[in-house]
């Protein structure tokens, strides 16, 4: 006896319809707790980029006439938290336990936005040993002191003479 197989195509049943039906409703409670995540995870991903801009060179700012405006200038250190206005210091407070102090810094900001030529920008600069995280801190209690633009640039490792 020979076995062959048929070249005729197998044709469902109207009881093959009906079972091959596909139920959505697991995929649609998939989603509706999935979309609702996703959306508030959006909002949250908002809320943690830091705007901040890079400080032109400072030859750029001596060709204009008329006084020249300071910046107030962060100033992180291994060793300490400087708050400059152009040449002058304002405040130093050092690294205690291993931590910047901060939220004892947000007066001497102040201050320094207030004699500032431009209130409304500072200066984050730091040096490469710090740490990324006391970067945004810093950007973060800047913000909080009322600048409305940060910059960040890196600090020398030694003063120049």
């Amino acid at each position: 006896m020979k076995l062959t197989v048929s070249n005729r195509h197998a044709i469902p049943s109207e009881s093959a319809n009906e079972a091959m039906d596909i139920d959505v409703t697991p995929i649609m409670n998939m989603f509706v707790v999935l979309i609702p995540f996703l959306v508030s995870m959006a909002v949250f991903t908002h809320l943690a980029v830091h705007k901040f801009y890079l400080p032109p060179e400072a030859s750029a700012g001596l060709d204009q006439n008329g006084p020249v405006k300071f910046k107030t200038t962060l100033v992180l250190t291994g060793e300490a938290a400087l708050v400059t206005l152009g040449g002058d210091q304002i405040d130093s407070l050092p690294v205690e336990n291993g931590e910047y102090p901060f939220e004892k810094l947000k007066p001497s900001l102040e201050k320094a936005m207030a004699l500032s030529g431009e209130p409304t920008k500072s200066v984050v600069s730091v040096r490469d040993s710090v740490e990324f995280k006391y970067v945004v801190n810093a950007m973060d209690i800047c913000r909080e002191s009322g600048f409305a633009e940060v910059g960040l640039t890196s600090a020398p490792e030694k003063e120049v003479p």
